[in-house]
């Protein structure tokens, strides 16, 4: 079961539903990096980022970023679900970056993307 998907600035985005309830766009980053996403979507999702989540560093290339890590409690596309997913909050001066996922966010599922198709699947 998989997904469409369609390029964008150079990069493969994909809808994804956030806390069975959302939907929001992701921009699909290959590598094994942290889930970004913005401080909005939280808010969008009804999340309330607690106020003693750890802050991190990120360093994005040209941008090192401040970014509170916190858990969101569930991705969908398609059927699967993938639940307490680790993710790096943006701050509203980020927002630009927009959502990112890896291949990491998917935790044990494997994903294949077919370029031709404009197919995204989770196995």
């Amino acid at each position: 079961e998989g997904a469409p998907f369609y390029h964008r600035s150079g990069q493969q985005r994909i809808s994804l539903i956030v806390d069975e309830q959302t939907p929001a766009t992701f921009s699909f980053v290959g590598g094994d990096g942290p889930t970004l996403v913005p401080a909005a979507l939280l808010t969008a999702c009804g999340i309330e980022l607690a106020a003693d989540a750890p802050l991190v560093i990120l360093d994005l290339g040209e941008r090192k970023l401040k970014a509170r890590r916190t858990t969101l409690p569930s991705l969908r596309l398609g059927k699967h679900v993938v639940r307490n997913v680790d993710v790096y909050v943006l701050p509203p001066e980020a927002a630009d970056i927009g959502a990112q996922i890896t291949m990491h966010g998917f935790g044990q599922l494997q994903t294949d993307l077919d370029p031709d198709g404009l197919w995204f699947r989770l196995r």
